[in-house]
């Protein structure tokens, strides 16, 4: 019953968005912001997925699911560019200054060189201000679930390239390594393990990645519990400003003045809170007509 009117309102909200070109401008920079190292981790293993491919010589193991997350995740990147260009005012002044990520969305192979490029930028700067460190800075978990995902899949396939047909190996497909891969950043156990020099490099990379993960979880966790008692307690002082007001501003001032015949000399305890009610209230009637 409610289907004509939700699609109504989402009209409605379409044409507004299409009516306001700051706001489209805003949403864009949003999802570029969000996708940008996403983005750059993605046409990396399209790259990885595409090298047997290119090489001339893919094997069994490359076939079946590589091959529908090759395209399914280039159909993405697709979509990520459709998205911004639809959100862009000016669409043919988009194309002319952000020519790069559509080259990236239609060739993912030149992703390679932003990646470079991100990383010299990188190695430039301090590690603290280093993008993907500001944005675990800002406790991005949904982000860096994301790209946790990204580097299971290009560990995956990193392993596969080295182990594929090497003598004892246990990772003998792309399904099996991504189970490698994954039960090794989660810190689960499991009875496959690389033998090459290579495929053991790429399995020491993902246990320092395991460890530097959980780590922040746990910190963020810790944070989240400390910061929700923080946020709480300034709610409840916003709601005590908001229900006094101005007007109770003369009841503390007759509650401070002494009575008469008395010194004053009265010690007046309050808590923080308080303190910040007082304060806000001072600030009102200070800012107030004099």
């Amino acid at each position: 019953m409610n289907a004509p009117k939700n699609v109504s309102e989402a009209k409605e909200a379409v044409q507004r968005l299409k009516q306001n070109p700051e706001r489209r401008e805003q949403l864009r920079r949003e999802v570029r912001d969000y996708l940008n190292l996403p983005v750059v981790l993605a046409a990396l293993l399209i790259v990885l997925l595409a090298y047997p491919w290119l090489s001339g010589h893919p094997s069994r193991v490359w076939r079946g699911a590589p091959v529908a997350v090759l395209f399914t995740i280039w159909a993405l990147l697709l979509l990520e560019f459709a998205v911004k260009f639809a959100l862009a005012p000016n669409k043919i002044a988009y194309v002319r200054r952000h020519w790069w990520g559509l080259l990236i969305a239609l060739v993912p192979v030149v992703g390679i060189v932003r990646l470079a490029i991100a990383i010299r930028q990188l190695a430039s700067q301090d590690s603290v201000a280093a993008p993907h460190l500001a944005i675990l800075r800002r406790r991005g978990l949904d982000k860096l679930a994301l790209i946790s995902v990204l580097v299971t899949f290009i560990g995956a396939t990193l392993a596969l390239l080295f182990e594929n047909g090497a003598h004892g190996t246990t990772i003998t497909s792309w399904g099996v390594a991504v189970y490698w891969s994954a039960a090794l950043i989660t810190t689960v156990a499991s009875q496959l393990y690389p033998v090459t020099p290579g495929g053991q490099a790429v399995s020491l990379a993902l246990m320092i990645y395991s460890v530097a993960f959980f780590t922040y979880l746990t910190s963020s966790l810790a944070s989240a519990l400390i910061g929700g008692d923080v946020q709480q307690a300034n709610a409840q002082t916003a709601q005590a400003v908001d229900r006094t007001g101005s007007p109770p501003a003369a009841g503390v001032a007759n509650e401070a003045r002494p009575a008469p015949g008395d010194d004053g000399a009265r010690d007046v305890r309050l808590t923080t809170a308080e303190l910040a009610v007082l304060r806000a209230i001072l600030e009102r009637a200070g800012a107030g007509p004099q």
